[in-house]
């Protein structure tokens, strides 16, 4: 199962995206947290961050103009921020 904010980290650590440094280490940040996080008391939650991002995707609807009532879709560094908010989690209480 691939998840947008990992596959949006591989495709700028890649240089398919072009990002700035900031955006470079949060995405390698994210891959390596993916390995790693266990030691350190965390888990990355792919079901959770995939429930939010389908909130955002076929709950939210624009408003104003002429995308009155159309779905909000996300950009992917916009959906890298939503799942990265949702997906992570402590170990100990499965809380963000």
């Amino acid at each position: 199962m691939t998840n947008p904010a990992t596959d949006y980290a591989k495709e700028v650590l890649s240089g398919k995206i072009i990002a700035g440094l900031h955006v470079k280490n949060a995405c390698q940040r994210h891959l390596n947290d993916i390995e790693q996080a266990e030691k350190r008391g965390f888990y990355y939650d792919e079901e959770a961050a995939d429930k939010a991002l389908r909130f955002f995707t076929e709950i939210l609807c624009l408003a104003g103009g002429e995308f009155e009532g159309k779905p909000f879709i996300p950009s992917p560094w916009q959906s890298f921020i939503i799942c990265s908010i949702f997906g992570w989690k402590w170990t100990k209480t499965n809380y963000r």
